[in-house]
């Protein structure tokens, strides 16, 4: 996740803030970027001694949330808690009604998270290229959870399984 504000390069940063700052989450309630942009509004509001308001605004694989930052004012008091699919969007949504480069400063990186493979332990294999194996014995007879429909855990599934060309019932 990074924090990305709306700033204009004349503002003041001694002063900053001086008035409480919304931190748009473009994902829902108790999602893994709502948890974390929690943490770090609270740990900005007491070192900054400035109250930052998590805004949770889901929607459109996080387009929602990223257009309302994307309109706000570029005064440093809008913050969007961009996650993974803000960095996709654009070649989900060749139409979107902003640019994450022009529209966006990152200001910083916040986590780093991995993907992992894990399989059910009665599934007889032990390495990546023995369920590959399995996989293309069996073309779409194993299921594969993933987060939500167009996640990045989604779109990191589907590309895992056509770069070793295997079929795959994709479940989010």
């Amino acid at each position: 996740m990074t924090l990305f504000p709306r700033l204009s390069l004349g503002q003041g940063v001694a002063d900053y803030p001086t008035r409480p700052v919304r931190v748009i989450v473009a994902s829902g309630p108790g999602s893994t970027s709502d948890i974390v942009g929690r943490l770090v509004a609270g740990k900005l509001s007491e070192s900054l001694k400035r109250q930052f308001v998590v805004d949770n605004r889901p929607g459109g694989g996080s387009t929602t949330g990223s257009m309302l930052a994307a309109k706000s004012a570029p005064d440093g008091y809008t913050l969007l808690a961009a996650a993974p699919p803000f960095a996709f969007a654009p070649a989900l949504r060749p139409d979107l009604p902003y640019d994450p480069v022009k529209d966006f400063a990152p200001i910083s990186l916040v986590t780093k998270a991995p993907l992992l493979l894990v399989v059910h332990p009665a599934l007889p294999v032990r390495s990546v290229k023995e369920l590959i194996a399995l996989a293309k014995a069996k073309p779409g007879a194993l299921d594969m959870g993933v987060g939500a429909s167009g996640s990045f855990t989604h779109l990191a599934a589907a590309y895992f399984a056509s770069a070793v060309n295997i079929k795959l019932a994709i479940i989010p």
